[in-house]
């Protein structure tokens, strides 16, 4: 599953979010690995959140809902997580029409 075209943000500035690596799969061929660090704070991902978003070619702004935890809370790291699934579901419902 190809992520979201974001290689000209997961630079070092924005490393304390999220960063992408190779790994071998079960079968030893190489795939690419979208790492979502649990520590990001909403500093370091907002950007990608916002570059996600205008992937998804949504009208509108982020969704208030995204990362919520409990009454109050949100997390960051679940939020972008959240964007970088619909990305996905998105674009597999594009492939499958």
């Amino acid at each position: 599953i190809r992520h979201p075209p974001l290689s000209d943000l997961l630079t070092a500035e924005h490393r304390y979010a999220m960063h992408l690596k190779i790994i071998r799969d079960g079968d030893g061929t190489p795939t690419d690995a979208l790492h979502v660090h649990g520590y990001a704070t909403a500093d370091e991902t907002t950007e990608l959140k916002q570059a996600v978003w205008a992937h998804l070619d949504v009208d509108g702004e982020l969704p208030a809902g995204l990362g919520r935890i409990g009454e109050g809370r949100a997390s960051e790291p679940l939020a972008l997580t959240q964007l970088i699934l619909l990305y996905h579901a998105m674009a597999a419902q594009l492939v499958a029409a």
